[in-house]
């Protein structure tokens, strides 16, 4: 996991940087900026992401190292066995990343320029708020993920919609889809105060010569 969110962080700084959207008038990133970064960089780091978690899957059932595996997989499936479930875990990181280097900065932003609330007190609302939503859509998605990459011979399931099919039919919606959200939720609401946090200190130093401007301009306002 902290691989993954370290990924994430890289690849939503880069695209900030490429997509240049920050706004010195008030001291955030500009709205693409704040949705497409990190949308980009969920994307990007779910592609390794995806093969890591495969691997990880099959170690835990079958024991093996990775290079023991990835190898054994591309001979048994074919290459493109390495990308089973991919378009899931993409899905899945692309609106994880939105949410906690997206959603939750962009509520706390609101709270405290809005309603004048204080900075850390904002940005847990926005952490428990973004998470909820991150944890609700992305869970039946990893589930379903980890399934599918669970049986590579596709026994019990093939594709995407039969696994959630299957899911629900045989062990209803809630305990099908979303088992183990809770504790999900809660770590997630705590992962997105802590990198939000973190993500304070790194911004000054990712757009430097933006927070240099910024702060040329204030001190040229009498």
């Amino acid at each position: 996991p902290l691989a993954g969110i370290g990924m994430q962080f890289l690849l939503t700084g880069f695209f900030s940087k490429k997509l240049s959207g920050f706004d010195t008038e008030s001291n955030s990133p500009s709205v693409l900026t704040q949705i497409g970064a990190p949308l980009a960089g969920g994307f990007c780091a779910g592609i390794p992401c995806s093969i890591l978690e495969l691997v990880m899957i099959q170690q835990q059932r079958f024991g093996g190292s990775a290079f023991q595996i990835v190898p054994k997989l591309v001979h048994q499936f074919g290459i493109t066995s390495l990308s089973r479930a991919m378009a899931m875990t993409v899905s899945r990181e692309s609106l994880f990343t939105l949410s906690m280097l997206g959603l939750t900065p962009a509520i706390q932003y609101e709270l405290v320029n809005r309603f004048h609330m204080n900075k850390d007190a904002s940005l847990a609302i926005g952490a428990l708020t973004s998470s909820a939503f991150a944890t609700t859509v992305t869970h039946p998605m990893d589930t379903i993920k980890t399934c599918m990459q669970g049986d590579m011979c596709k026994k019990q399931y093939t594709t995407i919609m039969q696994t959630a099919n299957s899911l629900v039919k045989n062990h209803g919606i809630v305990d099908g889809l979303f088992k183990g959200i809770n504790w999900r939720f809660l770590q997630i609401s705590v992962g997105f105060f802590m990198i939000n946090k973190l993500k304070e200190v790194v911004m000054p130093v990712i757009f430097q010569d933006k927070f240099d401007k910024l702060t040329q301009k204030k001190e040229e306002i009498p």
